[in-house]
């Protein structure tokens, strides 16, 4: 919900990408810790990929197998 009026000790100001953000009153600033974001996976994260590709890979060999044996049938 929205107000029509701001509370004295708020501020519009946001502090996204902070961790544990403090705001600065006389400077009218926020200051925290940045958010670190990792990209790249990790090795585990890659072996899962990897698997989850294999057994979609697998998934489509299957149902064509079952296509084409039921135009045998």
């Amino acid at each position: 919900m929205y107000s029509d009026t701001q509370p004295d000790s708020s501020t519009n100001i946001d502090p996204s990408g902070l961790i544990n953000p403090v705001f600065n009153q006389e400077t009218n600033t926020w200051s925290g810790n940045n958010v670190a974001i990792d990209d790249k996976p990790s090795e585990l994260e890659q072996i899962v990929m990897q698997q989850a590709m294999t057994i979609a890979q697998m998934k489509q060999m299957l149902m064509q197998q079952n296509k084409d044996i039921a135009k045998i049938t």
